[in-house]
């Protein structure tokens, strides 16, 4: 028997190994839900609603337009690219790409993440 043979195959070790892959299944399926009701709330509002504060009224936090912050144009970026107008949702907000790309990467998960809680070995 090789060194290191026994505790590699120990059935200790393929719990705590199946867990950690649930675990991070759980934390992949809720960050891909957030991403996703982001991309839902994105596609709800178009951009002109977006700049009058439409998408901040239902908090309660903001009734008139809406006060910009450092990721200004960012939410009408999301609406524009989610239509497909990519040059103009990235003239609105340089970090429009990453924060994109990260929110459809995120969402992508969602279902991913059920395959491997639903269908565990």
């Amino acid at each position: 028997m090789a060194l290191g043979s026994r505790t590699l195959n120990s059935p200790r070790r393929t719990a705590s190994t199946r867990y950690a892959q649930r675990d991070l299944a759980v934390v992949r399926l809720v960050m891909g839900l957030l991403a996703l009701g982001l991309l839902v709330c994105a596609a709800w509002f178009d951009p002109t609603q977006i700049a009058a504060g439409e998408h901040l009224s239902w908090t309660g936090m903001v009734t008139g337009k809406c006060p910009g912050c450092p990721l200004c144009g960012l939410s009408r970026g999301f609406a524009l690219g989610l239509r497909g107008e990519f040059a103009m949702a990235s003239k609105l907000n340089f970090a429009f790409w990453p924060f994109f790309l990260s929110a459809v990467a995120g969402a992508i998960q969602v279902p991913l993440a059920l395959r491997i809680l639903v269908f565990k070995k």
